[in-house]
């Protein structure tokens, strides 16, 4: 037994002084009032009846001094609150692990499956004994407790009331690892899982969870997997015409029949496209838009049903990103003469090119990138670097060395899914002869012959570079469009982030953002309007955006848009689970007993305490105490 209100000490204490005040009021002499009466005899007889009977009234005097203490030590005790200790072998504990990932926000089941999975919890904890606990936990990509390992009904019912919906996936392996840590020593462990998936479980959790000796049980959640979702969307500037934009749609119709669906394309909040399709049931469709003009910031695709259909998952239809930034660039150009170089280095408008000869280099401090024709430097730069026929010379610093020439190499090898590569068609080019690549670990061979590596990106010192093995003007790269695509690609793969080029990030996913010099601190607007003060540390502000939407980072003089987006691993088709295999067997579903009222100590004890007054007052008013 153990006192989870007051401790023992403090028990005691107010048992003794309340005790003592008790004994003190009962020890005070009871004055009567004196009354004149004209008849002597009537006293005289009072008094030979009261000789008679002070024994018994001393007797009942005590009788209600005890009952009184009593009634001081039940209600005393009450205030304790007094339960059985938690290492009872009598007492079980049991976690309840509810899924509150995205999908969990399914209509498939009235109102939503998360509410359903409430409410199964709500009879797990109506139908437990006065001799059991329970831990209620939020699962979603992390695990969130809402209430200590607890028999108050209050508490538990608090928990239940704040279980929230999530923008997220659940990590039930991270989940049932938590339940198993929480258990581990505690009699009859158990655990419950409610969610509308289960997917095999890594070995972790599950050796985790019969170490602890916990019984695992499982509550399916669910009825069907009727949903049209946008599966993708991204943007993207084109290289040559950052003005211009390509954007890319993808939906997907996770249903067992066609649905017909009308996709509407906004940009800065104005339509821009209002599309009708058909979606053959299972289809992932896309769409590309090569010509986007005239949006700054932010893009947004929504979904609707074009005909009477169920979508039962209502946020996948709507997708959200942000039109990358242009940022202006400054590049030191080192070369003898290059017409094919200098030219395409024009094409960018947000770009500024200074060109100085090998013998006038003197350094690349200021610059965001530099680049080396047929030269290399005494030392090795300061900034990223564009290497381009590094074999033409032999004296000076470069980041890899060459070998052997090649003669009439072809990009047999492409790495095209490389930022190099983008929009680019390499495979015909022509090339007179060329320096194979001598790479070290670490560093990325983008295009090959099969005798040796042609074009490498690396990093050295922490400092990016790209070599090409050859010079332009023994080949035909220079007349084809992919010339100017590979140097610009090059460059901003030097000077931009790839996290700052991506339209949009996942829920959950931390982004850091360089802010400029004197910035203290940053406010973030969360999709919902609701703001929150950041941290700025070193010049830098951390966000980990935990809604789907657009959300806004503003300080002194500026602000910058992000957009966030589903998980891809959430987005998946919506069948419910129909059961739970851990270890190669079925988890069975707990038994829901039917509700039962189950009164704690303390209450027992304060409708004793209220009983006895209740007699205390009967027998005061039949003057069978006094």
């Amino acid at each position: 037994m153990q006192f989870t209100g007051l401790t023992l000490s403090q028990v005691l204490m107010t048992l003794g002084a309340a005790g003592g005040v008790t004994l003190l009021l009962y020890l005070l002499r009871t004055r009567r009032r004196r009354v004149q009466v004209p008849f002597i005899p009537l006293w005289e007889s009072l008094l030979r009846d009261r000789r008679s009977s002070r024994l018994f009234q001393s007797l009942r005097h005590l009788i209600s001094l005890l009952l009184a203490l009593l009634v001081v030590a039940l209600l005393t005790f009450a205030l304790g609150d007094p339960r059985d200790r938690e290492d009872s072998p009598d007492v079980a504990h049991q976690v309840l692990l509810i899924d509150a990932s995205v999908t969990m926000g399914a209509t498939d089941v009235e109102p939503n499956r998360l509410q359903v999975a409430v409410d199964q919890a709500r009879r797990l904890v109506a139908g437990a004994g006065a001799r059991q606990r329970i831990l209620i936990a939020q699962v979603d990509a992390s695990v969130t407790p809402l209430s200590p390992m607890t028999d108050d009904p209050r508490l538990l019912d608090e928990a239940l009331d704040a279980v929230a919906l999530s923008d997220s996936g659940a990590d039930h392996g991270r989940a049932l690892e938590f339940a198993a840590a929480v258990l581990a020593g505690r009699s009859g462990a158990s655990a419950v899982l409610l969610s509308d998936r289960a997917e095999p479980l890594p070995e972790g959790p599950a050796v985790a969870l019969a170490d602890a000796g916990v019984d695992l049980r499982f509550v399916p959640i669910g009825r069907r997997s009727e949903n049209v979702a946008i599966s993708a969307f991204a943007v993207r500037r084109y290289p040559l015409d950052k003005n211009r934009s390509e954007l890319l749609v993808e939906l997907h119709n996770g249903s067992d029949h066609a649905e017909r669906v009308e996709l509407t394309l906004r940009g800065d909040g104005q339509t821009i496209d209002v599309q009708t399709l058909e979606l053959e049931a299972g289809a992932r469709v896309r769409r590309v838009y090569d010509d986007v003009t005239g949006v700054r910031s932010e893009l947004e695709a929504e979904l609707r049903a074009a005909e009477a259909g169920h979508d039962d998952l209502p946020i996948d239809d709507r997708a959200h990103a942000v039109v990358p930034e242009r940022k202006a660039m400054r590049v030191l150009c080192v070369t003898a003469g290059n017409r094919y170089l200098e030219a395409a280095l024009l094409l960018d408008e947000y770009m500024q090119v200074d060109v100085v000869t090998p013998a006038e280099y003197a350094g690349a401090a200021g610059y965001d990138a530099v680049i080396f024709d047929a030269a290399r430097p005494p030392e090795p730069p300061t900034v990223p670097a564009l290497y381009i026929d590094p074999g033409a010379v032999a004296d000076g610093h470069t980041p890899l060395e060459t070998r052997a020439s090649l003669e009439r190499p072809f990009f047999d090898r492409l790495r095209r899914k490389h930022p190099l590569l983008r929009f680019t068609a390499m495979a015909d080019v022509n090339i007179a002869s060329a320096d194979a690549l001598v790479t070290v670990p670490g560093d990325v061979v983008v295009a090959a012959d099969r005798r040796g590596a042609l074009v490498v990106a690396g990093e050295r010192e922490g400092l990016r570079f790209v070599a090409l093995g050859f010079d332009l003007r023994d080949t035909d790269l220079p007349l084809r469009v992919a010339w100017p695509l590979l140097l610009l690609n090059t460059i901003e793969w030097f000077t931009v982030d790839e996290q700052e080029q991506r339209s949009s990030l996942d829920v959950g996913e931390s982004t850091t953002i360089e802010l400029p010099a004197g910035v203290e601190q940053v406010t973030h607007m969360a999709p919902d309007a609701s703001e929150r003060t950041l941290p700025v540390r070193d010049g830098r502000v951390t966000l980990t955006p935990e809604r789907v939407g657009f959300h806004e980072l503003r300080w002194p003089g500026g602000r910058r848009a992000l957009a966030a987006a589903l998980d891809g691993s959430t987005l998946r088709p919506l069948a419910p689970a129909e059961a739970m295999v851990v270890a190669g067997r079925a988890v069975p579903p707990p038994t829901v007993p039917e509700p039962a009222p189950a009164r704690p100590p303390w209450a027992w004890l304060a409708l004793v305490a209220f009983a006895l007054l209740a007699i205390e007052w009967l027998t005061f008013h039949r003057r069978w105490t006094v």
